[in-house]
């Protein structure tokens, strides 16, 4: 494995045992994870220190020369998601190297955090880009700031996002060759191979090992090295690189482990750590950017890596250096994103614009089916039998799209699988999700939403069909009565099963999914860590859901679990919206595996109940005002669809009407509800 040579640690404790104790060396801590405590090991005033606090006990780590840490808030936030695609500011760290005083200052006069080191960016992001090891003598400061960073912008709904590079690497697998003295000193002096206080067991190694390899934010990929073509010719996406980094790469460091061939492009020179290619100009074109961008269907990519003594671009900013040699005597720069304009900032608090983007707006692979004519129809070439075969394990295979309308017709590659709760276990045709190729998706002026949901009839016949046509009509009842709904689209869709001449040919509902609803009504996604009531919800906008979800007798939806409703953040409104979506478990639809959950207090879905959510008695009446004004137009709505039978549409308005008959009586609706 290229750059990854083994230093001899006998020499190492020889060099910590050399040095003696040194009055002026402070470093750490080095906090491991030991079942129900922490050990803290750190180094003051040259003398090593060793202790053990129960978690449940613990406060916060403070001594003199060293990072203050609040040993009650350890938590590792592992990044899930590597897209983020409704940022409208972020800002770009270059590789820190253990510059502290220079990281902390460049980020507090450009105002990403105030003068106290906390986070003061909102619900903006921040990306670093790599190398927090390796020639300068401040990593552990530099870590533990990161590392308190991103859990106060999880707080204030924004990110940190915190990648690798190659020295991470090199350290993590025991490569010290740019490694600052000072932590050979502090491997003498625990008598401990530098790499191991960074452990699994330990709080920064566990941390570390969690993050991404590369993201993309907006038309932005960002990645430490670049991404090389070696990589697009090995046809490995962001999401492939990532999972083998988390789930495999980043495990065997350390360890006397070997790598696949896959492994080790990405450990080698041409993988996404050590690429260099960018800044030779005899092989670096305009054509290779191009197709790099358009395989990951991005606009720009930003890499670090390459010392540059200021932030500069190429090809119009198709590709950008962030890495100002922090530890090069440089004082560094910062790259913002705002408002469409990329500028420079400086360690003064200056500002230079580098380009605005006037490219035209992509729209989403969701918006773009919605909008299509009636007549329009999808090909799924898939292997449907193992759909079906595997569909409790959720596996993806290989599959393509077509899209076929009046005015052209559209291929997408991709893969392909079963998902969902309930429906996968009791339906023959389970909901299914594809992930489209992003370099198709480019070709055709598509946003990087890739991921397109589909909920089949359960089975293939006439009462299946109607039962899902049934539940499409639920997502158009609401978009009556509020306009951030999430969409749907009834859609005919044809799919081969292997081995049969003809393919199956019904109706499904392709369902706008929360990164698409979020492109499209310039919402923030919330992070997934973290408690959601209903008091922080906007409050109109709940009622009318919570009412709704009363009305057509849904119990099937939590707000604290996050169950059947989009939690999402209006960005420009400053409120947080609660969506509902799935509406199979409804008695509106009353599916035949439909059943009340055990604490439930009712025996059939059909039988209306009010989930347990505390509303005051002026919001009661403010509610059922809004459903008496949208009675007319309900009623209206039930007698429009041609996808339903005259007989279920005349029990879609008993059912309202039996709903409008149950509110006429505000005193028995009152004994129902929790009012505050």
């Amino acid at each position: 494995m290229s750059h990854f040579t083994k230093i001899s640690f006998i020499f190492l404790l020889m060099l910590g045992t050399l040095n003696a104790q040194k009055a002026d060396m402070f470093d750490g801590p080095y906090i491991d994870s030991v079942k129900d405590s922490f050990r803290i090991r750190w180094i003051q005033s040259g003398v090593p220190k060793d202790s053990t606090v129960h978690s449940k006990t613990a406060g916060v780590f403070s001594n003199f020369g060293l990072p203050e840490v609040d040993l009650s808030k350890l938590e590792i936030f592992e990044e899930k998601e590597w897209e983020f695609p409704t940022v409208e500011k972020f800002v770009v760290l270059g590789d820190p190297h253990g510059q502290y005083d220079k990281v902390k200052d460049l980020l507090a006069i450009n105002k990403v955090i105030d003068s106290l080191g906390n986070w003061s960016f909102g619900n903006n992001h921040l990306v670093v880009m790599g190398d927090y090891f390796g020639r300068g003598d401040k990593v552990l400061e530099t870590l533990w700031l990161l590392f308190k960073l991103e859990q106060q912008a999880v707080a204030a709904n924004g990110h940190v996002h915190i990648l690798l590079g190659n020295h991470d690497i090199m350290t993590l697998d025991k490569d010290l060759r740019y490694l600052n003295k000072k932590y050979l000193y502090t491997s003498g002096a625990f008598k401990t191979e530098y790499p191991q206080l960074f452990s699994e067991n330990s709080v920064l190694g566990k941390w570390l090992r969690s993050k991404n390899i590369a993201i993309t934010i907006d038309d932005f990929l960002f990645i430490h090295g670049g991404f090389s073509m070696d990589l697009v010719h090995a046809n490995l996406d962001i999401e492939q690189i990532n999972e083998l980094g988390k789930k495999s790469i980043f495990q065997k460091l350390s360890k006397e482990a070997k790598y696949s061939d896959t492994e080790n492009l990405l450990l080698g020179d041409s993988g996404p750590f050590w690429y260099r290619g960018y800044s030779d100009s005899t092989y670096i074109t305009e054509s290779i950017i191009d197709s790099v961008l358009a395989f990951n269907n991005v606009q720009h990519v930003v890499v670090g890596h390459t010392i540059m003594k200021e932030i500069k671009h190429k090809y119009d900013g198709k590709l950008i250096f962030v890495d100002c040699g922090l530890f090069d005597g440089n004082q560094g720069e910062l790259l913002k994103y705002s408002d469409g304009e990329l500028s420079k900032l400086t360690h003064k608090g200056d500002k230079k614009k580098i380009l605005k983007s006037d490219k035209p707006k992509k729209t989403t692979i969701f918006d773009y089916i919605y909008n299509l004519d009636p007549s329009a129809s999808l090909s799924i070439n898939a292997d449907l039998g193992r759909i079906i075969k595997t569909k409790l394990k959720e596996e993806y295979q290989v599959g393509s799209l077509q899209i076929k309308s009046q005015d052209r017709t559209l291929d997408f590659g991709g893969k392909i699988r079963a998902r969902g709760n309930m429906r996968k276990q009791v339906c023959y045709l389970p909901p299914v999700k594809f992930n489209l190729n992003k370099e198709d998706l480019s070709k055709n002026n598509l946003k990087s939403a890739e991921k397109l949901k589909l909920v089949f009839p359960c089975r293939n016949n006439g009462s299946n069909q109607e039962k899902l046509n049934q539940e499409y009509f639920i997502y158009t009842l609401y978009q009556l009565l509020d306009s951030n709904a999430m969409r749907a689209k009834l859609i005919d869709v044809n799919i081969q099963k292997e081995g049969d001449k003809k393919p199956e040919s019904f109706k499904a509902i392709c369902v706008e999914d929360e990164v698409a609803y979020s492109i499209r009504k310039n919402t923030q996604l919330l992070p997934e860590k973290g408690v959601i009531t209903s008091k922080v919800l906007d409050r109109p906008s709940f009622l009318r859901m919570y009412f709704f979800q009363y009305m057509i007798a849904n119990t099937d939806w939590s707000i604290g679990n996050r169950h059947n409703v989009l939690i999402t953040r209006f960005i420009d409104e400053k409120k947080i919206v609660a969506l509902p979506y799935d509406f199979d478990y409804s008695g509106f639809v009353n599916q035949t595996y439909a059943v009340p959950h055990e604490s439930v207090p009712i025996e059939k879905v059909t039988e209306r109940h009010f989930m347990p959510y505390g509303i005051t008695e002026k919001e009661f009446n403010e509610v059922i005002e809004f459903y008496n004004s949208k009675k007319e137009d309900l009623l209206k709505h039930c007698q429009t669809p041609t996808y339903l039978t005259a007989r279920q549409i005349k029990e879609n308005i008993s059912f309202i009407e039996d709903f409008y008959n149950d509110i006429k009586n505000p005193k028995s609706v009152k004994s129902r509800l929790k009012i505050e």
